[in-house]
């Protein structure tokens, strides 16, 4: 797995994450629309793909991604469901022309635990540390 080129077989660019909750999503759909009028020409993702990313794995092949269900799905229903809220927004890189605007958010503290499930099943799976 790895995020520069993909492989000469068959991969997909994946990563593990978590939806965010519907009045969160709401309210970014309506920063996208309101900062889409400012920045005309900057390309704005869809609000509906806006998540939380726990792990980016690269170009990832079907088989691992097969290999990474099961530990994933243990992982998650081994947390509750939390609460959270925004708090903060940037762009990235620090350096240069942004590239990435992010929305920053306060989470709990399980869900460092969850992120960190998310790191060990992808090592187990054979991707580098990150």
């Amino acid at each position: 797995m790895s995020a520069d080129a993909p492989p000469a077989a068959k991969a997909i660019r994946a990563f593990i994450a978590l939806p965010l909750p519907d009045t969160i999503r709401a309210g970014v759909a309506d920063t996208i629309r309101r900062l889409e009028r400012l920045l005309r020409e900057v390309r704005f993702v869809r609000a509906e793909g806006v998540h939380v990313t726990l792990r980016f794995l690269g170009w990832t092949k079907a088989d691992t991604l097969r290999s990474l269900e099961e530990p994933l799905r243990a992982a998650a229903a081994a947390y509750p469901p939390v609460e959270v809220a925004v708090r903060g927004l940037g762009t990235f890189p620090e350096r240069g022309s942004p590239r990435v605007l992010w929305m920053g958010l306060e989470t709990p503290p399980v869900v460092a635990t969850l992120q960190a499930a998310c790191e060990a099943a992808a090592v187990a799976a054979g991707d580098r540390e990150t």
